[in-house]
């Protein structure tokens, strides 16, 4: 039997504007598995749509390959067809994300509106997905262990569950700038796609500065991007640094990076990014609770709605930075998790 893999992937992840996307990143992680073992794979680059990925499919000479791997859950039809063609063939997918619980959280950081049917209607077909493509599978890999264990593990076979946790490919990984000078910065991540997570997070973001007032007046503030798509009201000691090609440069000089939204599931690729730069990470304790073992020391939790709680992280995030290399720790796991299912 011939021993290529397929590597199935949205079209997302070859355009440049979207190079710094997490699911980029992560989709890359699988390239860096692929190459490291030496195994040979194709790439089949498809619409973000199981129209689409489907259409592709059915085009593909299946009997060249031992496996494939789908990097979403959006396409059970898929997954179905490359069943009843080709049983032979193993099939994993990928998730980034607990559907559910993001697609209704979503919705919370949207808030009630004529919207709001259209969108939880979105939220239940997406979890159809995922639980399609869990019971079509050979193997669901999750992003993290919690959502294997609180939700994935609620529906699908457990033997079928494996947590292959992000990492930052050594593509970007390389590209890491390091500072021994950090400035007395904190930062704000927005993304290439603004969405209703980073939304809150800056709206969150600018009201606990506001409610720091003159306090820590050495410190400054800052959100990336030039402020479009993003209706916060910043107060004065925030700025928007303007658009940047890349978000390590003001990583590495920051201190810390504020995330302060619970909202969203997945993992917050900039968390360990920031790690990888000395970097502090300010979070809520709900999100800190779902973060893997390995960055949680670079993590420190803060309350939103407390500019004390705030104030007293900054502080505390002018001591040393915790030492170990998080990004070793992930992708020794997630390869060790890759491994098992290529030789299951």
């Amino acid at each position: 039997m011939a021993n290529r893999v397929l590597h199935v992937f949205p079209d997302s992840a070859v355009e440049l504007r979207h190079a710094h996307l997490g699911s980029t990143k992560d989709i890359r992680g699988r390239t860096e598995y692929f190459e490291s073992r030496a195994l040979p794979y194709d790439e089949l680059v498809t619409p973000r749509s199981y129209r689409g990925t489907l259409a592709m499919i059915q085009k593909v000479d299946l009997n060249a390959y031992a496996a494939v791997l789908f990097e979403n859950t959006l396409s059970p039809a898929s997954i179905r067809f490359v069943r009843n063609r080709a049983p032979q063939i193993r099939i994993m997918a990928r998730s980034i994300n607990a559907e559910l619980p993001h697609r209704l959280d979503q919705m919370r950081a949207m808030g009630i509106s004529r919207r709001s049917v259209r969108n939880l209607t979105y939220a239940l077909t997406r979890f159809y997905f995922d639980y399609m493509c869990a019971r079509s599978s050979d193997f669901l890999l999750s992003i993290t262990d919690w959502e294997t264990e609180h939700y994935w593990s609620r529906f699908a076979d457990k033997r079928k569950l494996k947590t292959v946790p992000f990492f930052l490919p050594r593509l970007y990984e390389d590209t890491l700038p390091k500072s021994a000078n950090k400035r007395l910065e904190c930062v704000c991540l927005m993304s290439t796609v603004p969405n209703p997570f980073v939304i809150d997070a800056a709206k969150k973001f600018a009201s606990v500065v506001r409610d720091l007032g003159e306090r820590c007046g050495e410190w400054s503030f800052s959100i990336t991007g030039d402020g479009h798509g993003v209706p916060v009201q910043l107060p004065t000691r925030v700025t928007f640094t303007g658009f940047l090609d890349s978000p390590y440069d003001v990583l590495a000089r920051s201190r810390a990076m504020a995330l302060l939204s619970n909202y969203g599931y997945g993992f917050k690729t900039k968390i360990l990014e920031a790690a990888l730069c000395e970097t502090v990470t300010f979070v809520p304790k709900r999100l800190h609770g779902r973060l893997p073992r390995e960055v949680k020391p670079m993590v420190m939790v803060v309350d939103p709605l407390s500019p004390q709680s705030f104030q007293r992280a900054l502080e505390r995030s002018l001591n040393p930075f915790p030492g170990g290399d998080p990004n070793e720790a992930l992708r020794v796991r997630a390869f060790a998790a890759l491994d098992d299912v290529f030789k299951a």
